[in-house]
């Protein structure tokens, strides 16, 4: 496992830019949100053991269908309602961070930079100073969870919801707090 649970002390965040073609929709807003807490949550779930008993029902896609503890939640620390939209984020801890990012890859219309952050995802390995197995053993870890916990459908299914969304994601910058 790349990270443990101690890091949620400094949390992580990140500042994602969507290009819109037009005035979005409300719906189509709201909708974004929702998808990146879905995608979030999820990651989180597959990731920490204290969920692994969570099953992924129908009910994972209410409001109040993913109990996690609080200081795992996703929080929205800016939202600036402009051209490009930009959401900045703070993850619980950075682990939900890496499973974010690596879960965001499989979105195949987002235009993002994929080598840039897997620098930055880099960097926030060696900036957190936590024993790291290799990248590739964390990915498949990830993978064998979401097979295990038949969770791949769901994974694909927000996929598809972020995919036909007009609001595109363009640039994810990872934040990593600065030790004191």
């Amino acid at each position: 496992m790349p990270f443990g649970e101690q890091d949620a002390a400094r949390p992580v965040g990140a500042v994602l830019t969507f290009e819109e073609k037009q005035t979005p929709f409300l719906l189509d807003l709201s909708s974004l949100l929702y998808d990146l807490e879905l995608l979030h949550d999820l990651g989180v779930m597959l990731w920490y053991e204290r969920y692994a008993r969570l099953s992924f029902s129908r009910y994972f896609w209410y409001r109040n269908g993913r109990p996690l503890r609080p200081e795992h939640r996703l929080r929205a620390r800016r939202v600036e309602l402009r051209s490009p939209l930009l959401l900045e984020i703070i993850f619980g801890t950075a682990a939900a961070a890496w499973t974010f990012t690596q879960m965001a890859e499989k979105v195949s219309n987002w235009r993002v930079n994929r080598a840039k952050l897997r620098l930055e995802v880099e960097k926030l390995e060696a900036e957190r100073n936590v024993k790291l197995y290799e990248e590739e053993t964390a990915r498949v870890r990830l993978e064998t969870a979401m097979r295990e916990r038949e969770a791949v459908e769901i994974v694909s299914a927000i996929a598809r919801r972020l995919e036909v969304n007009p609001i595109r994601l363009i640039d994810i910058e990872i934040q990593i707090p600065r030790e004191e």
